[in-house]
């Protein structure tokens, strides 16, 4: 039986079985590299040390994003791969 996610903890040990995967694969996407772990991208997301999870303060995120400085968003699915950029001067 599976173990329930937690939104707070990383799961470290998954986290570093996705980057011995992408040392092998250095282009693997975490789509992918969630399909090859029998994962859901959403729970390698959440073992990334670098994600944070917001939850329900999206909004609040949002309406904040001039505060962040440039930024780089990537949307990706098995069709289409956007990117976008945004430098704050």
């Amino acid at each position: 039986m599976s173990q329930p996610l937690s939104l707070t903890k990383k799961n470290t040990e998954l986290w570093q079985q996705y980057q011995a995967l992408k040392a092998k694969t250095p282009m693997l996407f975490p789509t992918e590299g969630a399909a090859a772990l029998g994962i859901s991208e959403f729970e390698l997301m959440l073992a990334s040390p670098y994600s944070q999870y917001i939850g329900d303060q999206c909004k609040a995120v949002l309406k904040q994003f001039e505060k962040f400085g440039d930024m780089e968003s990537i949307v990706r699915n098995e069709l289409a791969v956007h990117e976008k950029n945004r430098a704050i001067s």
